[in-house]
């Protein structure tokens, strides 16, 4: 839905800041990836976080310019750039053809080229996901993925709201249109995640 704040999940990668100034972490080499990963169990996580275009949501317009820059100059595309698991790539021929299950739109499924250039993109925001510290029962656990990011951002707007309401200024409301505006104007406010997968 486009008044839900999607949020996914990422996690460092030993390869990234700030382990690579690390002493301790030098001997695992030189640093190649920079940043957050996509939280996956490929990696280490418990679960793998996601991504996707909505089979039953309009993309909102509050995403419009994030989502076209995305699709003309990102260099790993939904598809029609980025190797399959073979290292061998899929046609735009092909994407036309690929179908995603949506049976209650059409028994035949949904064209994956559609969704790419007109439904809701996910998630909005990602927020470290892994080894959360989490109290149950009189133990502790580590949380992985969404379950642990999500309700980390619910924290941290509910902080935002509480300095809102001693300021006698109204709560957020929703957050979407503010966070795309946000990175319209100020885009270093952001760091783009592309290192990692969903797949696992």
């Amino acid at each position: 839905s486009e008044w839900v704040t999607s949020v996914g999940a990422t996690m460092p990668s030993l390869d990234s800041k700030p382990y690579c100034s690390a002493a301790a972490f030098r001997h695992l080499g030189d640093c190649e990836e920079l940043g957050q990963v996509t939280c996956s169990s490929r990696n280490g996580a418990l679960i793998t976080s996601s991504g996707y275009f909505s089979v039953y949501r309009p993309r909102p317009k509050y995403q419009d310019l994030a989502v076209n820059t995305f699709l003309q100059t990102s260099s790993c595309k939904p598809f029609p750039v980025c190797p399959v698991h073979n290292h061998t790539y899929v046609s735009h021929h092909e994407l036309e053809e690929i179908k995603v299950p949506c049976q209650h739109i059409a028994k035949t499924g949904c064209s994956l080229s559609n969704l790419v250039q007109d439904s809701r993109a996910a998630p909005d925001v990602a927020l470290p996901g892994q080894s959360y510290p989490v109290l149950v029962n009189k133990s502790v656990f580590g949380f992985d993925g969404t379950s642990a990011s999500a309700p980390a951002l619910a924290a941290l707007i509910s902080r935002l709201n509480g300095l809102q309401a001693q300021r006698g200024q109204p709560p957020l409301g929703l957050l979407n249109p503010w966070f795309y505006q946000v990175h319209r104007d100020h885009p270093q406010a952001f760091l783009d995640v592309v290192v990692g997968d969903s797949l696992h």
